[in-house]
């Protein structure tokens, strides 16, 4: 746990382990004892696939950031293009208009910078 927390505080941090050895688990105790933005997405249902597409990812992530953050994060989203606010939840868009994935990252660091806490998006 405690080389864990210390990861958060790299750009990209790795948790590898064989499957059903507890790393879900880890994740989310550390992210109830840690006062950051977390966002857990669990891709597991793409398993079968040869691969996802940029709407299933946008999808996904929209998914996590309306399940986890608060209304306050989700405003700050509405000044990317491509994504609006429909009632007290985000949309991406994935058409002309898209929103690039880099673009909400950089937005979830900055909110978290301003809010004095780290982001997180985790991939399951």
């Amino acid at each position: 746990m405690r080389k864990l927390k210390f990861g958060i505080d790299y750009p990209m941090t790795l948790l590898l382990g064989i499957r059903r050895s507890g790393k879900s688990s880890l994740v989310k105790v550390l992210a109830k004892q840690e006062d950051a933005i977390w966002i857990y997405l669990d891709l597991r249902k793409f398993d079968t696939s040869t691969y996802i597409n940029y709407k299933d990812l946008l999808q996904e992530l929209e998914r996590g950031i309306n399940a986890f953050l608060p209304s306050k994060l989700k405003k700050a989203f509405t000044a990317l293009r491509g994504v609006s606010l429909m009632g007290v939840n985000i949309r991406f868009s994935w058409g002309k208009e898209r929103v690039e994935f880099s673009q909400i990252l950089d937005k979830l660091s900055e909110v978290g910078e301003k809010e004095g806490k780290k982001g997180s998006v985790n991939l399951r």
